[in-house]
């Protein structure tokens, strides 16, 4: 499931994907600020919020409908992010299931 990530800063790539058993893993470019008590906001739609720390968040839009499924069942995200140098960073998110994005996004 390869999908587009919106933010401010940043126009690349995200995968979302399941692995065996069940458990969900989104792999994203390597941020410079450290993750503090991250969460992901998902509302069963084609879109969610990554909130990586207070200060950053990242929009992920047009995700497939396979894994809209899994994210509406799933309590517990793992996060990769990868960089240039080989950088890597892993770390767990999670899932709040809210009723509605476009209240936090407006």
């Amino acid at each position: 499931m390869q999908n587009n990530l919106n933010e401010t800063s940043h126009n690349e790539r995200y995968d979302i994907m399941q692995n065996d058993k069940g458990q969900l893993l989104i792999i994203l470019d390597y941020y410079e600020s450290t993750p503090y008590m991250p969460r992901l906001l998902y509302d069963g739609s084609t879109s969610a919020i990554l909130y990586r720390n207070r200060e950053h968040a990242i929009v992920l839009n047009d995700i497939a409908f396979e894994a809209q499924q899994a994210l509406t069942e799933g309590k517990e995200i793992l996060i990769v992010e990868i960089g240039d140098d080989d950088e890597t960073r892993k770390y767990k998110a999670v899932i709040r299931h809210i009723e509605s994005l476009n209240s936090l996004i407006r």
